[in-house]
């Protein structure tokens, strides 16, 4: 996974997703149990995938980072 962001506003991390859906990015929103949302855009199956992806992605996020997938 590109992880694009961790957010305690659920709204800000939809806008982040809709963007990166907007950009052609497959973004999705993980909420989890520390009431942070998460967004994430993948996941990718090769390791070389996932870094060009965040290539991209951090052309729009510069702050994003790989994260394992589960």
């Amino acid at each position: 996974w590109v992880q694009v962001g961790a957010f305690s506003n659920e709204g800000n991390a939809g806008k982040v997703e809709r963007r990166l859906d907007d950009a052609g990015e497959p973004a999705i929103l993980m909420e989890s149990s520390d009431d942070l949302s998460r967004v994430r855009v993948g996941p990718y199956s090769k390791e070389r995938e996932a870094e060009k992806a965040l290539k991209r992605v951090r052309k729009l996020y510069p702050e994003s980072q790989l994260v394992p997938c589960g």
